[in-house]
């Protein structure tokens, strides 16, 4: 549960899915339909200074947000898909999600802005 007035944005989530041919390649497609559509967060457009993740890689970001814990979104791993968001009338790949302090109702996500999916 969250405050009421905590994450006054929203965001569409796009999670794209994996196929695999015969020949054994994988190929990860966005559907035009947003897999979740309205989805709670305070959209930061201009992030602080990014913190280094756990395994010590210096992130970059063209944008953040703050999610409520219960929400759930994939980065940009080696060989992972990730995941994407509309918000703000912009398009962004999940590059980084921090894991949640002790009693936190958030967890801050490092976004890259793109083109489109």
């Amino acid at each position: 549960m969250f405050v009421a007035g905590a994450f006054p944005d929203t965001y569409d989530l796009y999670r794209p899915t994996v196929s695999v041919s015969g020949s054994g390649v994988e190929k990860s497609t966005i559907s035009g339909t947003a897999t979740s559509e309205g989805l709670a967060c305070r959209f930061l457009p201009k992030p602080k200074e990014a913190q280094p993740s756990d395994t010590g890689a210096e992130p970059t970001a063209d944008a953040a947000m703050l999610i409520p814990v219960a929400h759930t979104l994939y980065p940009e791993k080696k060989d992972e898909t990730p995941d994407w968001v509309h918000v703000d009338s912009k398009w962004y790949l999940v590059t980084l999600v921090y894991a949640p302090s002790n009693n936190s109702m958030f967890k801050r996500v490092l976004l890259r802005e793109r083109r489109t999916p």
